[in-house]
């Protein structure tokens, strides 16, 4: 089933129906036996003839190229999206919980110059503090670029440190928790094709971190990684969920990117890097 398609139905005056379907391969799936997280603009349907205005049917999915009889595809986790992340918003959710919007900042629309005269993202911070391989990058129309931020006109980039060794670039936010609290961090990263990872010892993804009151780590709850398998120029959703006990005294939201991971020295494969948008941190009671 590596043709397999995903589409919408619209309705015109007359009518007649038209299907506007895109390859789900072109969005980060592989028919190999793993779960894959696609995240597809609308504008890609209005692109093949979708008149959202018309919706006739509003999902469908045709898997073709199965050719043993049993064969199955599975779907799950199914839904659109604004992406819109602002902080600050509180709400409750039909199972009686508060939901808190934690992050500032989430969309890298708001920045400032460091030091260094790189522009950076304001409210987040970087781990090793020294480390200077992040910035934001923004959208540059009609100049040929192959970046497009997911909303708005910027987003976080993030390479690796070359160390030339093992290392880790952890770009994030910190906060209170509230004991026995669901935190989920959300959002979506995208590898570009000027810039590609190049082997599997490099990879990007979304955590959850916690730490006691001396800053020992208690707990690590991981999104899956975008790494050299995922479809290049291509934004894919990432999420990871975890809870914190008594024991818990800060919380961390982050955006990381491993580079060597595994080799100790002498490590010389291309950089590569990673884009992030859109991140949300959610604590729910």
């Amino acid at each position: 089933m590596a043709d397999v398609k995903i589409g919408m139905q619209t309705k015109d005056a007359t009518g007649a129906l038209t299907d506007a379907v895109v390859f789900a391969a072109e969005y980060g799936y592989q028919p190999d036996g793993q779960w894959h997280s696609l995240q597809i603009p609308l504008t890609a349907f209005i692109d093949d003839g979708a008149d959202l205005t018309a919706i006739a049917a509003p999902l469908f999915m045709i898997g073709e190229g199965a050719n043993t009889e049993g064969e199955a595809l599975w779907f799950d986790d199914v839904y659109f999206t604004d992406h819109i992340g602002d902080s600050g918003s509180e709400d409750t959710n039909p199972g009686n919980q508060t939901v808190t919007e934690l992050i500032e900042n989430g969309g890298f629309e708001d920045h400032t110059k460091s030091p260094d005269g790189i522009i950076r993202p304001t409210n987040w911070e970087a781990y090793p503090p020294e480390l200077t391989n992040y910035e934001t990058a923004f959208t540059i129309d009609g100049k040929g670029s192959e970046f497009t931020a997911l909303e708005g006109s910027a987003s976080l980039l993030v390479r690796g440190s070359n160390t030339g060794s093992e290392n880790e670039t952890a770009i994030y936010q910190s906060f209170e928790p509230v004991s026995g609290a669901t935190y989920t961090i959300s959002g979506s990263a995208m590898i570009p094709s000027a810039n590609p990872l190049v082997d599997a010892h490099t990879y990007g993804m979304l955590q959850i971190k916690t730490f006691n009151s001396s800053w020992g780590m208690i707990d690590l709850f991981e999104s899956d990684p975008i790494n050299m398998t995922a479809t290049t120029d291509v934004w894919i959703n990432l999420e990871a969920t975890g809870g914190v006990s008594s024991s818990v005294a800060v919380v961390q939201a982050v955006a990381t990117f491993w580079q060597c991971v595994g080799i100790k020295s002498d490590c010389t494969q291309g950089e590569g890097m990673v884009y992030f948008d859109d991140i949300s941190f959610e604590q729910s009671e």
